[in-house]
């Protein structure tokens, strides 16, 4: 887990960066909160409610608080899956849980065979019901669920977006360095000659921002992928 809060790895970001920095913090925690939803979507927070009774003549069945997304339910005495929907009849998802789900190999065994010319006998797959069930789901991480080791990645998302919103910025309004920070100057010489002044345009400026997003982009994923899939973020 991590050993940082939201405000404290605020600040680390901000001492990283100066592009980062440049933002109030209001804005750096909500670059932090779609890094952690980008990292989710990627490696989500795995958890599973367990040993849940069946009752009798229920059809739905509680949603797992604050889950994302259900990924599997199973049979909590044998493994086995169990075929599920998610519904809203207007106050909230539900699971409405169905059948045991058939391993492809099952129509083999329902079949007849000849040990012999003379004897036959006949072998059947028998598919019990269940009585408790085991719910997998996903949470969004946030900063007390992400892994220490995960925190470089999340780093690489939040500069990403910042570069992002400021190529955005430079497009629609403007920035400061658009009109103060030329590209090239001639300096006036000792004949009068007149001083040229070539300053970079905002789509110039904003393609600049935008390259360094993708390198900050580009190494979010590639440190996301160091982890194994399925593990735990």
């Amino acid at each position: 887990m991590s050993s940082l809060t939201k405000a404290q790895f605020r600040d680390q970001c901000k001492t990283r960066s100066s592009a980062i920095s440049s933002f109030i913090d209001a804005t750096i925690e909500t670059f932090i909160d779609i890094a952690l939803r980008a990292y989710s979507i990627k490696l989500p927070e795995l958890r599973v409610s367990p040993n849940n009774a069946i009752v009798s003549g229920q059809e739905l069945y509680s949603f797992p608080s604050n889950a994302e997304d259900i990924t599997k339910i199973t049979d909590a005495d044998t493994g086995e899956e169990i075929i599920f929907a998610v519904t809203d009849e207007g106050n909230g998802n539900k699971i409405r849980l169905g059948n045991l789900k058939l391993n492809s190999f099952y129509d083999l065994l329902v079949a007849d065979y000849y040990d012999s010319p003379v004897n036959r006998s006949e072998a059947q797959a028998t598919i019990t019901g269940y009585d408790t069930f085991d719910v997998e789901y996903t949470l969004l991480h946030d900063m007390t669920s992400i892994a220490n080791a995960a925190l470089e990645a999340l780093y690489y998302h939040v500069l990403a977006s910042t570069y992002e919103n400021k190529a955005e910025n430079a497009l629609l309004t403007g920035e400061t360095e658009i009109t103060t920070t030329p590209t090239s100057i001639t300096d006036r010489d000792a004949r009068g000659e007149s001083t040229q002044i070539t300053y970079s345009s905002r789509t110039s400026i904003s393609k600049q921002y935008s390259d360094l997003a993708q390198k900050a982009m580009d190494k979010f994923n590639a440190a996301i992928n160091r982890f194994a899939y399925g593990t735990r973020g």
